[in-house]
């Protein structure tokens, strides 16, 4: 049942993007329909295990949190001004939590090979890219800057994926991997990945990964991180040169329109503002109402 599950999500992860041109429903809905499946199967798979006696081998600090978070959620539900919300999101982070404990609870699944399994999907979601912007090209199509991500109704949701998926390339293209190939998607992951975040204008994307290298170098030291490094740099110029190459030269020869995205969204502060707004409206209604379902 667990191997059942496992199956399932990878075929998830791997396939989903490619068939969404079969369907009617929006990128965003037709995911979402195909998570609540996944989640359901690895909430099965855990019960099915559970009662043939396997049991996850938790530290004393991952039950005291399991629990805490259950009598949060119960007291959230309980108290929150949209019951029928509070309900939808309380199963939305359960459906997480029991795609997460079916990977990692699980001691015949190796992280490395997961990384590699997420890594390998996003160089697949990102060969889709460019294949259907390349698509475009060739049929006079400008391309979009707000509607490339296929299966994002915003490509800002596109940048929440990439935030964690570029780290996750680059830890598998430093993993040392067997096979040459795995380490060559790897790479093209985090080069494309990266490009594609520079024609988003993906700003906070990008500190974050600058963040994360810093917390890294300073957590290694210097001399053990120098090959994080190297092939952060290498990987951003690569990055780079397909942005100036794929997005701005490619359809100026074409006669097509081009756009610097990434410069006019950092000089963008009026978008900077309108931020900081909305981030206090949020903060003021999470102090009035600090609940699930709050609507």
């Amino acid at each position: 049942m667990m191997r059942c599950a496992r199956f399932g999500l990878f075929l998830y992860l791997f396939t989903v993007p490619w068939t969404l041109v079969f369907f009617s429903w929006s990128g965003h809905d037709y995911a979402r329909i195909l998570q609540g499946g996944v989640a359901g199967l690895a909430g099965l798979a855990l019960l099915w295990e559970g009662w043939r006696g396997w049991s996850p081998r938790l530290p004393r600090w991952g039950l005291a949190l399991l629990v805490t978070g259950l009598l949060a959620a119960g007291l959230s539900i309980a108290q929150a001004p949209e019951p029928v919300w509070a309900w939808r999101e309380a199963a939305l982070f359960a459906g997480m939590v029991c795609i997460a404990a079916l990977i990692g609870l699980d001691d015949r699944v190796h992280p490395q090979g997961v990384v590699q399994a997420a890594a390998l999907a996003f160089a697949a979601y990102v060969s889709l890219e460019f294949l259907v912007i390349n698509l475009g090209l060739t049929q006079g199509v400008a391309i979009p800057s707000m509607d490339f991500a296929l299966g994002y109704d915003n490509p800002r949701f596109f940048n929440h994926v990439t935030t964690v998926a570029l780290p996750v390339c680059l830890a598998a293209v430093l993993q040392g991997d067997d096979l040459p190939w795995r380490r060559r998607l790897a790479s093209w992951g985090l080069i494309g990945g990266l490009a594609l975040t520079f024609w988003s204008g993906g700003r906070a994307v990008l500190v974050a990964q600058a963040a994360g290298l810093l917390v890294a170098t300073t957590a290694l030291g210097l001399q053990r991180a120098r090959p994080l490094l190297r092939v952060a740099l290498v990987g951003a110029l690569w990055a780079l040169a397909l942005y100036l190459l794929q997005f701005i030269l490619l359809p100026r020869m074409l006669h097509l329109s081009s756009e610097f995205v990434w410069t006019a969204r950092v000089q963008d502060g009026a978008s900077m503002a309108a931020r900081g707004y909305l981030w206090q409206l949020a903060w003021r209604d999470w102090g009035a109402v600090p609940w699930l379902g709050l609507g």
